[in-house]
């Protein structure tokens, strides 16, 4: 299931990229508040806008345990997972 599907484009920022043979995108996702406990995955996706240049499935993987986030003696239901991504930033350097 996707929780969420964000590239720079979404936000705004324009990568002005020339070809390049190696370098590194940064993400930073300072808060990502998950409520449900389990293993989560990121998939990578390279590409224009138009194409994927390449695809990485499962880069990287997280467990998050169950979290009383209201202080109510109890977590949140499984069925309720809302994810807000307040802030977010890419940058490339190469």
């Amino acid at each position: 299931m996707e929780l969420i599907g964000v590239n720079n484009d979404n936000t705004g920022e324009k990568l002005i990229i020339t070809p390049v043979s190696g370098g590194i995108i940064n993400v930073r996702i300072p808060s990502l508040p998950f409520y449900s406990s389990g293993y989560y995955y990121i998939d990578l996706y390279l590409g224009d806008g138009q194409k994927d240049y390449d695809i990485i499935q499962n880069a990287a993987r997280f467990f998050i345990e169950n979290t009383d986030v209201y202080l109510s003696g109890f977590p949140p239901p499984k069925h309720i997972n809302p994810v807000f991504v307040n802030e977010i930033s890419f940058t490339f350097s190469g």
